[in-house]
């Protein structure tokens, strides 16, 4: 009896140990890997749960998910040396590093403790200061303790990109002198110590060759460009303008049009653009590390993604909002194919069509909110995005690698000058003569103007914050 009863508690013991290896790589490959340094059977193995390994073969970058115990429960950190006059800390669990100032350290006395998250920083960014130069990048360290390694050089504040916040991290190996096993997030620059060691050649390769599908999901996720999703303020903002409230059935509405119309239908639109730009921006020195330049997402794949979200845009905003909305749908499509197709080579016509869908986006909140929108008004908000968009231009050519958009260099200092004030002049001048809207309308958007526009010139974390945003 005790033999037959071993038996069938074999298959449900496989059974069950299936179905979590199954549960776990449903979820590491929309969440993420999971890693814990306290977990022996992950350092031991250097695997996941799931079972793949969590350092790619061929150096790509792996998907990791944020520690839930840490960030909300808080870090336990432990102390592992000293450098660059600074106190270095690492998370026993999550691997979260921690650099403090020896002279300002808080913790100078403490070999382990125990520190929360700081949401100010999160939120505000953090505002750093050198600690050195190593492996090509520069380490910044913020008074909170967190720490960065940029391509960038004289950074004042560093800020969390979105897509990080979102979706976890995508980490690669870096190579330090001192033998700790050492991982760089690829889009914010944030290290990790982290104890799972890896098998590598002399040379520092790697030998073993795991797949790594979560890493093409996360490289998806990139093509969507969450970082650029602020533009969907114009769209709140015109839907709030025209109910003068916000009632959870509008919350709702712009819920599922975000969804509809950033996720999706601009999300295919950002993946068409990358794939016409791909052999340009394969010759940029910062663009060429996006997914599809660097080979992470094959052509034929980001094709079927571009349209598979394209057209799941279309139909869940015709399904969803009606005819109003998703004929400002097909205008939006009309004018980002026109761009990347002709005029993204034609000077001030580039700059027209990047302006261009900004008006339109306020049309649309409010188009939801059931108003509309006086004319003038949107051609307000056109010469406001075309001031931005020279703005923009303008620090482009600051960055390196600016050569290989040849429409650049058509436009001289002078020439971005007035591209520049003139839309300035044309929005002062309707604050002047038209009396059919509140004037309040022209001053909030002359104020915009000036900070965004003029204010790049004198201030510098705004100036990096774009160079930051519109050069990767």
């Amino acid at each position: 009896m005790k033999h037959s009863t071993m038996l069938s508690a074999q298959p449900v013991a496989a059974f069950t140990k299936g179905s979590r290896r199954a549960i776990a790589r449903f979820a590491c490959f929309f969440l993420g890997h999971h890693f814990d340094n306290r977990d022996t059977s992950i350092v031991a193995s250097g695997q996941c749960q799931c079972g793949e390994s969590l350092i790619d073969a061929d150096g790509l970058t792996v998907h990791v998910r944020h520690n839930l115990v840490c960030l909300l429960g808080g870090h336990t950190y432990e102390k592992i040396g000293e450098r660059d006059g600074h106190g270095e800390y690492v998370c026993v669990g999550c691997g979260h590093p921690m650099l403090f100032a020896i002279g300002d350290s808080p913790y100078s006395r403490q070999d382990h403790f125990r520190k929360f998250v700081r949401p100010q920083c999160g939120m505000a960014g953090h505002g750093v200061h050198r600690v050195t130069e190593r492996g090509g990048m520069t380490e910044y360290a913020c008074h909170c303790g967190h720490s960065f390694l940029l391509s960038q050089k004289a950074l004042r504040k560093v800020r969390h990109p979105l897509i990080c916040l979102l979706t976890g991290h995508a980490i690669k190996p870096f190579v330090r002198e001192d033998g700790v096993q050492e991982f760089r997030c690829e889009h914010c620059g944030h290290p990790f110590c982290l104890t799972a060691r890896t098998k590598l050649t002399a040379a520092g390769s790697v030998i073993d060759k795991p797949s790594s599908r979560s890493a093409i999901l996360h490289g998806l996720l990139r093509l969507i460009r969450f970082k650029y999703h602020l533009t969907f303020m114009g769209v709140i903002l015109g839907a709030i303008l025209i109910a003068r409230e916000f009632p959870l059935a509008l919350a709702q509405s712009l819920g599922l049009l975000y969804v509809s119309f950033n996720v999706l239908l601009y999300g295919g639109i950002y993946t068409m653009n990358d794939i016409l730009d791909a052999d340009s921006d394969r010759q940029h020195p910062q663009k060429k590390n996006r997914p599809l330049q660097s080979g992470l997402i094959g052509l034929k794949l980001a094709t079927v993604f571009a349209v598979t979200l394209i057209v799941a845009g279309l139909f869940t905003g015709y399904l969803l909002f009606g005819g109003k909305v998703v004929f400002l749908y097909f205008a939006m499509l009309i004018i980002n194919l026109f761009y990347s197709l002709f005029a993204r080579q034609t000077p001030w016509l580039d700059i027209a069509c990047n302006a261009m869908p900004h008006p339109l986006r306020f049309l649309m909140g409010a188009t939801l909110a059931g108003g509309t929108v006086p004319i003038v008004l949107l051609v307000a908000i056109f010469w406001l995005a075309f001031g931005i968009a020279s703005t923009r231009r303008m620090l482009e050519k600051d960055a390196p690698g600016w050569q290989v958009r040849k429409v650049l260099k058509t436009y001289s200092e002078r020439d971005l000058y007035w591209l520049r004030l003139l839309p300035f002049c044309a929005i002062f001048l309707q604050l002047i003569f038209d009396h059919s809207i509140p004037k309040v309308f022209y001053v909030v958007i002359l104020a915009v103007y000036a900070l965004t526009v003029f204010g790049v010139s004198f201030l510098n974390p705004l100036r990096q914050g774009l160079v930051a945003l519109w050069t990767k």
